[in-house]
């Protein structure tokens, strides 16, 4: 009986050349579909939640490793009382676009937000719902040389149907904001690509 060693070894060059381009494209593809969205998943959710201090939800994470889009759903941060949104949005779309590596930066073609939720709210103290994220005061730290960071170009980003909630606890107030529709043509972290609009 042939083994699998003794039937690799009747392939020739080029058949093995494409057996093993199989296998990597095979890899590649569990990785982008599988994987990944397990791994956003639990960065999200055990990860960030807890430094947070809040618990984050995400309904559904996609990837697509041939098209170089995500796709997430369902997205939550709890108030940190656990009771109502603090932050969430409906739907977000990016598509990574080759050109990262021409570029040198990280390029996102069509960023869409859908439905995303701010709520703000002051308590009956003054203090908002997010002031244990900001942190207390802290000492100026010596200047030296930060890590290189990949500059982010998103071309464009556009937002649909947010809403933004401020309540005022003291006074008994609340104000919203919704239907808030925007697009930005290009957003750069590179001074470089600024452009006015």
């Amino acid at each position: 009986m042939a083994t699998t060693r003794d039937s690799w070894n009747t392939l020739t060059w080029w058949q093995k050349l494409l057996v093993a381009g199989a296998g990597c494209i095979a890899l590649y593809a569990a990785f982008g579909f599988l994987l990944l969205p397990r791994i956003a998943r639990y960065v999200l959710v055990d990860k960030v939640g807890p430094a947070l201090k809040r618990q984050v939800s995400v309904h559904d994470i996609r990837f697509n490793p041939f098209a170089l889009t995500a796709d997430v759903a369902g997205f939550s941060i709890a108030e940190k009382d656990g009771k109502g949104e603090f932050v969430a949005f409906d739907a977000l779309h990016a598509d990574l676009e080759l050109s990262s590596l021409l570029r040198m930066a990280i390029v996102v073609r069509d960023l869409r937000l859908e439905g995303p939720r701010i709520n703000i709210s002051l308590d009956k103290d003054g203090r908002t719902n997010f002031a244990d994220l900001a942190g207390g005061p802290q000492e100026p730290a010596p200047e030296k040389s930060g890590p290189f960071i990949v500059p982010l170009i998103i071309e464009p980003v556009s937002v649909g149907n947010g809403t933004i909630v401020f309540e005022d606890q003291a006074r008994g107030v609340t104000h919203v904001v919704d239907e808030i529709n925007f697009l930005v043509p290009q957003f750069s972290s590179r001074k470089k690509d600024w452009t006015t609009f």
